[in-house]
């Protein structure tokens, strides 16, 4: 016969003969130590076989552990546990516990995605041209009390050939806010911001934005500068704005969008119009006279 085990002195407590990987059952020898006399106990030992476990290490204590460092044991060995669902054990505040922090390009939850369900918002001051009432307000064709008209809003890379990768369609206030959203996509990479307005000249900004965060600002009306190649319209009370005009939107404005007002007034068009410059659901003489300043000064796009 094999020993199994370690010796144990009888204490009137039960034996403990250590860890065993095989279940059954197993004779006990009893000997006793003053006199080397050995007896076979007339009794059976049941044999527990604990099963063994899997235990992930949890290097930055958050509770989740990392799915590939693992041990195999019965009992749980300090700084492992039996969770397996951490994405960054390097990083306390990545596990599938936490929420998604938007611009931080981690993936937070430990659910595959980074930012997902996140949206950047660029938030614009401009006021148009012909719209400009004065006193930081202008019109709106739309006779909306708070909306003013639409607009499109486009990011273009930083370097040539600058090309348009994204636009959002909003809306423009009366106090020329813009607020357009775009995709989480955008975060740390660099872009030229572009406004189009219907019959305005699509102006860029002057230099290209890092976008480092969800919620970005740029105003266009309290600096001549703030666009590419001072591409704007003075407003003579210390704001600027888009410069109205663009009728047919071939990014100039010269006597073929004049001659679309023309037109447009000798076929008595009025209400929503594009040749509609000042916002008064009219054409007119003010709309005349604006184009006619505009072409005069060479007006086109500026940008990179």
């Amino acid at each position: 016969m094999i020993p199994i085990g370690s010796p144990q002195n009888g204490t009137g407590f039960a034996f403990d003969f250590g860890n065993q990987i095989i279940a059954g059952n197993y004779t006990v020898v009893a000997t006793k130590q003053s006199s080397g006399c050995t007896l076979t106990m007339n009794s059976n030992v049941d044999v527990i076989r604990n099963l063994v476990s899997t235990w992930y290490i949890d290097a930055d204590n958050d509770g989740y552990g990392n799915p590939a460092i693992f041990i195999l044991d019965c009992d749980q060995p300090s700084g492992y546990i039996s969770d397996n669902t951490d994405c960054n054990d390097g990083n306390e505040f990545a596990n599938p516990g936490e929420i998604e922090i938007c611009g931080n390009s981690i993936d937070d939850n430990c659910d595959g995605d980074i930012d997902e369900g996140c949206s950047v918002s660029i938030n614009l001051k401009v006021f148009i041209q012909g719209y400009y009432l004065g006193s930081l307000s202008q019109n709106s064709p739309l006779n909306s009390q708070s909306l003013s008209d639409t607009v499109i809003v486009k990011l273009a890379i930083s370097v040539s050939p600058y090309t348009v990768l994204y636009s959002d369609t909003t809306f423009i206030t009366v106090s020329g806010d813009i607020e357009a959203l775009f995709p989480p996509a955008i975060l740390n990479s660099e872009f030229y911001i572009i406004v189009e307005h219907r019959n305005s000249i699509q102006t860029w900004s002057s230099n290209y934005i890092l976008i480092d965060q969800n919620n970005i600002i740029y105003d266009f009306t309290n600096s001549i500068g703030k666009a590419f190649g001072n591409n704007l319209a003075d407003n003579g009370d210390g704001t600027f704005s888009l410069l109205s005009g663009d009728v047919n939107k071939d990014g100039v404005i010269n006597d073929i969008d004049y001659l679309l007002l023309e037109n447009g007034l000798l076929n008595l068009t009025e209400n929503y119009t594009v040749l509609d410059l000042t916002g008064d659901n009219l054409i007119e003489s003010s709309d005349f006279s604006l184009i006619e300043n505009n072409i005069q000064n060479n007006i086109s796009i500026q940008k990179p």
